[in-house]
């Protein structure tokens, strides 16, 4: 005789643990990626440290402060061994700056002391202005600022990388965000299953132990039974993942880690139809991709450059003036005292040029062949944004489509299901097509829960494609900060 009370003994689900909840939308779990994920909190650093970049180049134009002093002693002997020691004292101060022209201007004073045991000495103080100027290489402010304009280039290319990291995050926690939805209602779905069919085969034990079923129609229930508790330990494991994925994104801590926390999701699919103007968005994107405009952005850095280094074929050609006062001065340690002084002028026309010039020109050929690859990477990434938003379009297309199916079939499903159900009950149907009618509702409800967040996550690729990030999250990407000149 067949022990009904062993039947079915061992197929329990686990106990539900009852977690403190965090319960979070959309929106929320989006600000709290943007607060804490080391990702977002390590690329914040990126822009700030390229600003400081522009103030290095920009230094250059600072004036400098020079001075400077000394002391020489010198002791000589002729042939009668007379020795005579002469001491000279010096001292001196410059102030120079450099100009965006390629002008750079020197104001200095210089003092020198001579003193001689064997004579009176001799004092001689110079106040000189100089100013040298470039007029072929290195000449004008364009090729002068070169390196504050590339600076300011490195920054606009610091932010549109930050603004890519950004999307390219939110992007990542709004799909785990719908992982961990299908994950949750994959596992009540399994479990409301399990409970069905529980519930089933204690009626159907109650039905052997009365003699109205037999209990070979108790196998294949028993078998369903332990299916369900294998696929609810799957849809566990599953969940577990995605909720650590989601966490990790966070940067929130684990279960294991203190007091366990429960996230439950406030927001389900908001299964609305949308339909977006291909050409529309692809002309958007191209105006505000971060990664097509990093790459302009890098194309006219490599102009930038590629004009410096046409600039460094030229002779350098300086021609420089100096106007000086000089006063001098005798008779420190004797009774006369003869005063004098004067100015001097200099001007000087330098030329220096490399023979063969090698370097200078193969600085321009790798500069005009970058400029090349740079221009075709631009090209093939606004293909790129293109197939991307395409693939994104019907992606979104086709989950739309799959979600509206679904419901139709999960509802037709359950109707069959009901009608299924009486027949059992009255003995015109059996165990098996019960079941099979079951598991064929199970899986049109997996497919809906799928496809409602396949078409979520298809909103999200559509909108990573163009760059951006769904306005309805309020999201502000960095701005890009106006480039102003130097003097």
């Amino acid at each position: 005789m067949v022990d009904l009370d062993k039947i079915g003994s061992g197929l329990e689900l686990p106990p539900r643990q009852h977690l403190k909840a965090l319960e979070i939308s959309l929106k929320e779990v989006v600000a709290l990626a943007l607060e804490n994920n080391y990702d977002i909190v390590i690329g914040r650093y990126s822009p700030e440290i390229s600003k400081l970049g522009i103030t290095n180049e920009e230094a250059v134009f600072d004036p400098t402060a020079e001075a400077a002093v000394g002391s020489q002693r010198t002791t000589t002997e002729n042939v009668a061994q007379v020795r005579t020691t002469e001491e000279l004292r010096s001292g001196g101060a410059e102030i120079k700056k450099k100009f965006t022209t390629g002008t750079q201007v020197g104001l200095g004073y210089q003092t020198k002391d001579n003193r001689d045991p064997a004579s009176d000495g001799q004092y001689n103080t110079t106040l000189k202005l100089t100013l040298t100027q470039s007029l072929l290489k290195n000449f004008g402010i364009d090729i002068n600022t070169a390196r504050i304009q590339l600076a300011h280039k490195n920054l606009a290319q610091s932010t549109l990388d930050f603004s890519k990291q950004i999307v390219d995050t939110v992007a990542d926690v709004q799909n785990a965000y719908w992982e961990l939805y299908k994950s949750i209602e994959t596992l009540e779905v399994r479990r409301k299953s399990y409970e069905l069919n529980r519930r089933l085969l204690e009626q159907k034990k109650t039905e052997v132990q009365l003699g109205a079923t037999a209990a070979s129609e108790l196998t294949e229930l028993v078998s369903t039974v332990a299916d369900n508790v294998t696929d609810y330990q799957e849809a566990v494991k599953t969940l577990e993942e995605n909720d650590i994925n989601l966490r990790s994104l966070l940067n929130l801590p684990f279960n294991f880690e203190g007091t366990p926390v429960q996230i439950r999701l406030v927001q389900s699919p908001d299964f609305a139809l949308q339909d977006f103007d291909r050409a529309q968005i692809v002309q958007a994107a191209l105006e505000a991709h971060p990664e097509y405009m990093k790459l302009k952005s890098q194309i006219e850095a490599k102009e930038i450059e590629l004009r410096v280094n046409r600039n460094q074929l030229w002779p350098e050609l300086e021609a420089s003036a100096s106007y000086g006062l000089d006063k001098f001065a005798t008779g420190w340690r004797g009774s006369q005292n003869l005063d004098t002084g004067g100015d001097n002028y200099e001007l000087q026309l330098k030329l220096s040029y490399p023979l063969g010039n090698r370097d200078a020109e193969s600085n321009l050929k790798k500069s005009e062949l970058e400029l090349k690859q740079l221009n075709k990477r631009l090209a093939k990434q606004a293909l790129d944004i293109k197939k991307d938003i395409s693939n994104a379009l019907i992606a979104l297309k086709q989950s739309g489509a799959v979600v509206t199916s679904s419901r139709n079939n999960v509802h037709y499903k359950l109707q069959n299901l009901q009608v299924n159900e009486k027949k059992l009950k009255f003995g015109t149907s059996n165990m098996r097509d019960y079941l099979q009618i079951q598991t064929e509702l199970i899986e049109a409800q997996l497919k809906l829960i799928e496809s409602k967040a396949d078409y979520e996550k298809a909103l999200v690729e559509i909108y990573k494609a163009r760059g951006i990030v769904n306005p309805q999250l309020q999201v502000e990407l960095p701005e890009m900060q106006p480039q102003t000149s130097s003097e």
